[in-house]
This record gives structure tokens, C-alpha cells and sequence, in this order.
């Protein structure tokens, strides 16, 4: 992604461009590169939690020989739409399906929270409409019913929760 402060162009200015923080460990934390840059980039990570789809803050500060400046910017990321359609568990067998809206994004796949275990993940793939299916057998099925799941999209869809059938 790339910042622009054209709007802010004066000769002899240096310009500053900060992430404002909602606190020092923002799980939303970017870097910037050419942050003294009228037209600093960064790149928005996959989505993994504890990350939220809340608006990054940028803060440009203009400085001349007048004095300094300053404006904010949003930047609201837009999470795909992911939802579970089926969750079942049996011994030795454990089924996951749903659908999302970017063909190509990892699902991951949790037990009781998004901050619970992983259990699998799986990927989104074409067809009318884009779906994902987790199967686990055998050994690589949980020894017990997760109960309930939550799942993440690396675009940033979250869904959850989900109870799981048993059966």
C-alpha cells in the first residue's frame, strides 16, 4: 500500500509519516518504508490473530521553516466474508465446510476461540460459490469433540462460533 501526502507538497518541507498506535504491542503494528517520504508503503500482513480489521492510523507531519503540520489518515482494511456451513465430529473423523469470498485465502480452523488451538486449515477454492472443506481422519482427527470452532481467513474474515455435531 502506499501513503501520499501530494496535497502537502511545499518547497523545502520535510515530511514525517507515523502509525498511530492504539497502545506499544498493537497487534496492527505496520512498518513503514521511506517514512521522511512524501509517498511512504507498507505492506498490510495476512491476517492472523490477535489482529483486528480496525483502520490503521497514519499521521503526516509537514515541517517548514513556518512551523509544522499535521493530518491523520485511515486506511480501513476490507476482510473477505467467510462462514461455516458444516462442522462434524466423529471418532476418527472430523469434517469442516463453509464458504468464502476470495478464492485462494488460507482458513484456519480453531477449537472454542480464535485464540484456541489450531486444528487444520484449508484453502478457498473456486467454484459456484468459492468453498473450503478441512477432512481429517484416522490419527490427524481430534481424539475429542471440539465442541465449537471459529475460523479465520488470512484476508481477514472471521466467522464463529460454531457448534459441532457429533455423529
Amino acid at each position: 500500500m502506499t501513503l501520499t501526502g501530494a496535497g502537502s507538497t511545499t518547497v523545502g518541507a520535510t515530511y514525517l509519516w507515523e502509525q498511530v498506535l492504539a497502545s506499544p504491542t498493537d497487534p496492527d503494528k505496520v512498518t513503514l518504508t521511506g517514512a521522511t517520504t512524501l509517498s511512504p508503503t507498507f505492506v498490510l500482513p495476512l491476517y492472523t490473530y490477535p489482529m483486528t480489521n480496525n483502520p490503521l492510523t497514519f499521521r503526516l507531519t509537514v515541517t517548514t521553516v513556518d512551523g509544522s503540520k499535521a493530518d491523520t489518515v485511515l486506511v480501513t482494511p476490507q476482510p473477505d466474508t467467510v462462514a461455516v456451513a458444516t462442522a462434524k465430529w466423529k471418532v476418527g473423523d472430523f469434517r469442516v465446510t463453509g464458504g468464502g469470498s476470495v478464492v485462494g485465502a488460507t482458513i484456519t480452523v480453531h477449537k472454542g476461540s480464535l485464540a484456541g488451538p489450531v486444528l487444520g486449515r484449508t484453502t478457498v477454492t473456486a467454484g459456484p460459490p468459492p468453498v473450503f472443506s478441512l477432512r481429517q481422519t484416522n490419527a490427524a482427527a481430534p481424539a475429542t469433540n471440539p465442541l465449537t470452532i471459529w475460523i479465520e481467513s488470512t484476508v481477514g474474515g472471521v466467522s464463529g462460533p460454531f457448534t459441532v455435531t457429533a455423529g
